[in-house]
């Protein structure tokens, strides 16, 4: 399975390498009428409701998590409009807040099996997806970069403690998307929430970071390649997901 993950992951870093190869001389920044522009579309596709029919849930069909994606990197990308350009602040809050929204809803939690979606103000949270919870935390984050006074700060907080804790107990240093399915890359995103809850409000937590980067080149890199596994596959009983 190892070799599976590391092929793949080979392949998407090859063709990443060629694309940005390929655009490096013609991309160019759009410019402010078009970003408008653009965050006029994501709104209005955000803002629909999640039932059969809206864009979203045609990802659906693809794959469940596509749908967890489209809102999380919805949510990176206003962040990273608004940090270059602060006239965009106020629509990126409103776009990623609906953004949040959408991912605590039932249709996106039940793909995690979480029953009972997380509210603003939940502060015990239990052991579930990295998967979700990091990207649910990294736009947590993102929200708190732009407008640190809002009603999610708790919920903020809450996940970012569980997941700290979670990881100091782990083995391992990592833990599952599903059950006996750890993913690299779903983990990096909970590493990378926790690295900006630390940066914004000072917190020990990026501490794991350090910790957790330094274990993965010791111990999750091919040798022969040196590219990041993709994937792990502990039994439940071996990798203590916390």
């Amino acid at each position: 399975m190892k070799k599976i993950a590391k092929f793949t992951l080979g392949i998407v870093l090859i063709l990443s390498a060629w694309l940005v190869a390929l655009n490096m001389n013609t991309y160019r920044y759009p410019g402010t009428a078009e970003i408008r522009q653009r965050l006029a579309y994501l709104k209005t596709t955000v803002g629909q409701p999640l039932e059969p029919g809206s864009e979203v849930w045609k990802l659906r069909t693809e794959n469940p998590e596509f749908m967890l994606f489209s809102y999380a990197f919805t949510a990176y990308a206003a962040t990273n409009i608004a940090t270059r350009d602060s006239s965009f602040r106020a629509e990126a809050i409103d776009l990623i807040e609906q953004c949040i929204r959408q991912v605590l809803s039932e249709h996106i939690a039940g793909i995690f099996n979480i029953d009972t979606p997380l509210r603003p103000d939940t502060d015990s949270i239990p052991a579930y997806s990295v998967l979700y919870l990091g990207h649910l935390n990294l736009m947590l984050g993102c929200l708190r970069r732009l407008q640190p006074t809002q009603e999610w700060i708790p919920l903020h907080d809450a996940i970012s403690r569980s997941l700290f804790d979670r990881y100091q107990n782990s083995e391992h240093l990592v833990l599952e998307s599903y059950p006996s399915a750890i993913w690299i890359p779903d983990n990096a995103a909970a590493m990378a929430s926790l690295y900006l809850h630390g940066l914004t409000t000072g917190s020990p937590y990026e501490k794991i970071c350090r910790e957790w980067t330094e274990h993965c080149r010791k111990h999750y890199l091919d040798k022969k390649t040196g590219v990041l596994y993709s994937c792990l596959l502990y039994t439940s009983d071996a990798a203590d997901d916390g």
